[in-house]
């Protein structure tokens, strides 16, 4: 079981403003489809946090999946409260082939993962990369927003949050690269990346207690070495002259085949 599952509230991390703005990158990007509506298939989707927003479109439906019946039942119940209630539909499953197949993706002409591939191992990613570079066909979209590895301070952070703290991040979760994931999509016929810097409705911080009782002194000389050193490139990078991919906490990369 991984940490989200065990959530019981609505799981929004970033402000409403920030998640409008991603969704309508990726609307945008889709406009040359001139398709009335828009069925959009979702990774990963929890308590619909990305969902409600594509919904303010009104012609938008979503199919989203999710492991967690739980966080579905929330989004369920948040989604038909926005009045969305017959234009989305919510599956319990975990996304693999077999799944992938019966859905038939080419009904779809968004396909989008949010902050979800970094939940998945090295293997499990290039399958699925893998399996939607050869079943997207042209016109359709892949579109996914993650952390992005190629800023140092993300890097550093994931490193710590994984191996050390682990109170908001599962032990496997590891950012990405967006020039890695554009090589697995091989049959693309375009792409764009945006970086992104988010407004947090909530923020990860470092568990200095439990590092501790865990870890004793040596954990307590790891959070004060490590936080120190995320600070400093952290600060670092946002104040520097280097190209804003270094300095963005995350990526949206928008396929197009």
């Amino acid at each position: 079981m991984t940490i989200y599952e065990t959530i019981k509230d609505d799981y929004l991390v970033y402000s409403d403003k920030s998640y409008r703005k991603i969704v309508q990158g990726i609307i945008d990007y889709n406009i040359s489809n001139n398709r009335s509506i828009i069925k959009v298939l979702e990774f990963g989707g929890g308590s619909g946090a990305f969902t409600r927003f594509f919904l303010e479109h009104e012609n938008c439906i979503v199919d989203m999946i999710d492991i967690s019946d739980n966080l579905l039942s929330i989004a369920g119940k948040i989604l038909e409260k926005k009045g969305y209630k017959n234009r989305f539909r919510l599956i319990n499953a975990t996304i693999c082939r077999e799944l992938l197949e019966k859905l038939n993706l080419k009904q779809y002409d968004i396909i989008f993962a949010g902050a979800f591939l970094h939940h998945l191992n090295k293997l499990e990613l290039r399958q699925s990369l893998s399996y939607l570079n050869e079943n997207l066909s042209k016109g359709q979209i892949f579109a996914a927003f993650e952390p992005n590895l190629i800023n140092p301070a993300i890097y550093f952070q994931y490193i710590y949050e994984t191996k050390f703290n682990q109170s908001h991040y599962d032990r496997n979760e590891f950012p990405l690269n967006p020039y890695c994931l554009i090589k697995i999509l091989k049959n693309y016929k375009s792409n764009k990346i945006i970086f992104y810097d988010v407004k947090y409705r909530s923020v990860s911080n470092i568990d200095k207690r439990k590092m501790i009782l865990r870890y004793g002194f040596l954990g307590k000389t790891v959070y004060f070495i490590v936080s120190r050193i995320f600070s400093y490139m952290y600060s670092f990078l946002k104040t520097s002259k280097f190209k804003c991919k270094y300095k963005k906490d995350y990526f949206l990369l928008i396929t197009k085949f």
